[in-house]
C-alpha cells in the first residue's frame, strides 16, 4: 500500500509536491508544539484536580471531627452539673426543675433532640422535653456499659433511635459523686444525624456530593446524595478508602447507581453515565477525645471535575485549526511563487530537448 501511495505521489506535478512540503513543514510543528503543551498542561490540570478533591475531603472529615468534639465537651459539662454529683443539692431540687435545666441545655444547643441522666442501675433521674423514658431501662444500653467499664466520655455509633427511630450519634459520659469521685449514674445526649450534618452542607452541589462511612459497620450514615444514606459502602467508596486518595471512575455508572438503575429506566441512567471522581480522608484523631472509625468520601462528576482541561482543549485544537490554515495559505503562495520559475525553466529545457 505505501509504494502504491508513493507511486500516486511521483505522479503529482512539481508545484503540488513543493506546496505539499510547505504544508507539512508548517504543520508537522505546530500539532507536535500543541500535543507537547496539552499533555503538560492535562497533567497539570490533574494533578491540581487530586489535591483540591483530596482537601475537600479532609475538609468534611475536619469539621465533622470539630462538632463531634464540641459535643463532647458539651456532655462532660451536664455530667459535672451539681444536682447529678452533689447528693445535698440532687435532694432539694425537684424533678421539674431538673427536667426544666436539662431542656435549658437542649434549646441552647440546639443540636440535640434529647438528654438524660440515670443512675448507676440505668434508672431515670431527669431528661428534657420529649418522649418518656422511664418505659425502658438504660443499663443495657451499649454506651451505658462502654461508660461503666471504661469510666470515660463515649460515643455511640450512629443508630436508630428507640423511641423516634431516627440514626443518632449518643454521647454518654458518667457522672461522679463530688466528694468519693465514684461513678453514681450516666448522662447522655442524642443528636439526629441530620444535624451532625449541619456544619458540612455547604460542601455540596449538583456535581459534588460527600458521604461519611462508619468503618465498624461498613455503612454510610451521613450523604448528601439520599440514595447513599444508610446503605453498604460501594466498591468506588473501597477502593478510595483503601488505596487513601484519588479514584478515577470515569464513562461509568457506580455501583450503587446499577443496583438502583431498573430495565424500565436503563436507558436514561446510561445517558446520564459521565463517570465520577472519588476521594477519601480518614478522620484523624483529636487528643482528648476517643478516635472515631470514620472516613470521610467525597465525589465529583467527571465533567465539573475536567471542565476546565476539556475547555483548554477545544481553545488548543481551535488555535491549532485556525494556524493550521494560514500555515496552509502561506505554504502554498509561497509553494507557487517559489515552483513558479523552476517549472518555466524546466518547460523551456524540454522545449530545446525536442528541437524548438
Amino acid at each position: 500500500m505505501s509504494t502504491n501511495l508513493w507511486t500516486k505521489v511521483n505522479t503529482f506535478s512539481f508545484k503540488t509536491k513543493a506546496t505539499l512540503l510547505a504544508i507539512g513543514l508548517g504543520i508537522i510543528p505546530i500539532a507536535i508544539t500543541g500535543t507537547i503543551s496539552y499533555s503538560q498542561i492535562k497533567h497539570t490540570i490533574e494533578q491540581q484536580t487530586v489535591r483540591t478533591q483530596r482537601t475537600r475531603a479532609e475538609a468534611v472529615a475536619d469539621k465533622i471531627n470539630r462538632f463531634i468534639f464540641e459535643r463532647y465537651g458539651d456532655v462532660e459539662v451536664l455530667a459535672s452539673l451539681q444536682f447529678l454529683t452533689n447528693p445535698k443539692v440532687a435532694a432539694i431540687t425537684s424533678i421539674a426543675d431538673k427536667s426544666a435545666i436539662l431542656e435549658q441545655y437542649v434549646k441552647s444547643y440546639r443540636v440535640y433532640d434529647s438528654i438524660a441522666a440515670f443512675d448507676i442501675k440505668g434508672n431515670l433521674i431527669a431528661q428534657s422535653k420529649g418522649e418518656s423514658l422511664t418505659k425502658i431501662n438504660h443499663l443495657k444500653r451499649q454506651y451505658f456499659q462502654d461508660v461503666l467499664k471504661t469510666g470515660k466520655t463515649v460515643i455511640s455509633e450512629p443508630e436508630p433511635s428507640r423511641y423516634t427511630g431516627k440514626i443518632s450519634l449518643f454521647f454518654a459520659a458518667p457522672i461522679k459523686d463530688v466528694q468519693t469521685g465514684q461513678i453514681i449514674g450516666v448522662v447522655r445526649t442524642r443528636t439526629p444525624i441530620d444535624r451532625l450534618e449541619a456544619p458540612i452542607r455547604d460542601l455540596a452541589n449538583k456535581s459534588q456530593d460527600y458521604h461519611i462511612l462508619d468503618r465498624k459497620s461498613n455503612k454510610v450514615f451521613i450523604s448528601s446524595n439520599g440514595d447513599y444514606t444508610n446503605q453498604p459502602e460501594t466498591s468506588d467508596m473501597a477502593e478510595a478508602r483503601t488505596k487513601g486518595g484519588i479514584v478515577y471512575h470515569l464513562n461509568k455508572v457506580s455501583d450503587h447507581k446499577q443496583r438502583a438503575a431498573t430495565a424500565s429506566d436503563t436507558t436514561k441512567a446510561t445517558e446520564q453515565d459521565h463517570g465520577e471522581l472519588f476521594a477519601a480522608a480518614p478522620f484523624k484523631k483529636i487528643e482528648g477525645m476517643q478516635e472515631l472509625p470514620w472516613t470521610a468520601i467525597v465525589t465529583i462528576d467527571s465533567n465539573a471535575a475536567y471542565g476546565e482541561l476539556q475547555g483548554l482543549l477545544l481553545t488548543i485544537l481551535g488555535g491549532a485549526g485556525l494556524t493550521a490554515l494560514f500555515t496552509i495559505a502561506l505554504a502554498t503562495f509561497f509553494a507557487d511563487r517559489a515552483s513558479k520559475p523552476i517549472v518555466e525553466a524546466a518547460q523551456v529545457v524540454e522545449k530545446i530537448g525536442r528541437g524548438d
